[in-house]
């Protein structure tokens, strides 16, 4: 801002000049806060909003920086609210005080996971600390935390002045309990030396394993020195989970004919992202071919490829991805072919 000046003398003379002032406020504005408050309830707790002056500004904007506000429920303990005041310089101030809640009111549980995957025999046990018996519970969607499966539970807990806890609960699972059947190994006629590669995932070790065969238990078979013929497995982990393999089949080989015939039929590309063409290089006769799942199941039907073709197609794109088996039978010859899907 301009401001005139004028000077005089004893004797009258005076002279008028003409300055530029620049005021600048500094001083921050002065805020006051409330005392601290100690609540024993869960109430919302409502306090009186900070004050604040400033020397040159007549608007002073006020700000929540920590803490919560006026009229909502706070945690159990001490918390610190802070409040800053900023005048229309940006020169700003805060002030701080402490809203102590002495209602205590905590919640535990105690959990029983469930034993197998997709078992129901979980459960949750609450502990209720605090607050003012007797209390309320609702748990949502289900009627009791009794026999549930895995999965997240809401509860909350009503105490007899009105106060609440709300939590989700989280029961898990072991894996599910999957066999894997890695490769079968055909067997010579006649003799035992046919072998069943497997592997055991998810469930809860250690694993009880049983070998059946039409529906009869094997107490001493050998997966790695097995005769021609199928089987099945049964697995039990440790907490009494099953499972129950699909069909196992060990081919039988005669020697010189079924190695003749897997030297003629080769399929690419492999591993594939999921077609695969199986070509006939130089076999004479029709042939039949299926294919399994990594488990043993049949996933693809019996098929037959008329006399003379040359290649077909296998299209596995709806599968996931693992290992596959195609089962070729050529009149009394029978081999397979491992196939990956990636």
């Amino acid at each position: 801002m301009q401001v005139t000046l004028t000077a005089i003398d004893n004797s009258g003379n005076q002279t008028t000049g003409i300055t530029n002032l620049l005021v600048v406020d500094l001083l921050p504005p002065v805020i006051t806060c409330p005392s601290n408050i100690i609540v024993n309830s869960c109430e919302p707790v409502v306090y009186a909003m900070p004050t604040a002056l400033d020397n040159c500004s007549a608007d002073v904007l006020l700000d929540l920086v920590a803490g919560l506000e006026s009229g909502q429920s706070f945690p159990q303990g001490a918390t610190t609210v802070t409040w800053s005041a900023t005048d229309e310089s940006g020169n700003s101030a805060s002030c701080s005080f402490d809203v102590i809640v002495n209602y205590s009111f905590a919640l535990l549980a105690e959990l029983i996971e469930p034993s197998c995957y997709g078992a129901s025999d979980g459960s949750i046990i609450l502990d209720i600390n605090g607050g003012l018996p007797p209390y309320s519970l609702d748990w949502g969607t289900i009627e009791s935390p009794i026999n549930i499966q895995a999965g997240n539970y809401p509860v909350t807990v009503t105490d007899a002045n009105g106060c609440s806890i709300t939590e989700t609960i989280q029961l898990t699972q072991p894996d599910e309990l999957e066999i894997v059947l890695l490769s079968t190994t055909p067997a010579t006629t006649g003799q035992s030396n046919g072998q069943i590669d497997f592997s055991v995932n998810g469930g809860t070790a250690p694993f009880t394993i049983t070998w059946l065969q039409n529906g009869l238990p094997l107490p001493n078979f050998d997966p790695m020195a097995a005769a021609a013929g199928s089987y099945q497995l049964k697995v039990e982990d440790a907490n009494g989970c099953l499972t129950l393999s699909g069909l196992i089949t060990v081919g039988a080989v005669s020697g010189s004919v079924e190695a003749a015939l897997e030297r003629k039929i080769v399929i690419s590309p492999n591993p594939s992202s999921g077609v695969f063409v199986l070509k006939l290089e130089g076999v004479l006769t029709s042939i039949q071919f299926s294919v399994f799942d990594g488990k043993g199941r049949n996933v693809l039907p019996k098929r037959e490829t008329s006399k003379g073709s040359l290649a077909e197609t296998i299209d596995l794109q709806a599968f996931n991805a693992g290992v596959y088996w195609i089962k070729i039978v050529a009149g009394e010859a029978v081999i397979w072919k491992k196939i990956v899907k990636i």
